[in-house]
């Protein structure tokens, strides 16, 4: 839903969200797979910085307005996942116990 109203305000911003979410998706498995963070943090401030910078590209072209300039809520699905990953390790321990 939150995809569908981005590409409602602009469809480049849509395409930057979505492209976005599928980056930070992997780089949140990868983190998880080999290490605890760097591959995380550089891919949520490429994206801020992408999201802003094609947000303000669109308002000086008069695309958009300014108050359309907002940062996608992804990198509160990463951290979600996060918490997806812990409660399924901490379950196989459990049942590893019993």
């Amino acid at each position: 839903m939150f995809l569908t109203v981005i590409f409602l305000i602009h469809p480049w911003l849509g395409v930057l969200a979505l492209c976005s979410t599928v980056t930070l998706l992997g780089l949140g498995m990868l983190t998880e797979t080999r290490s605890r963070g760097p591959y995380r943090t550089a891919g949520e401030q490429a994206v801020q910085v992408g999201t802003l910078g094609l947000g303000a590209w669109l308002v000086l072209a008069q695309e958009i307005t300014p108050g359309m300039m907002i940062a996608a809520p992804i990198e509160q699905g990463i951290a979600a996942w996060r918490g997806c990953v812990t409660s399924r390790t901490a379950w196989d321990r459990l049942n590893t116990l019993i």
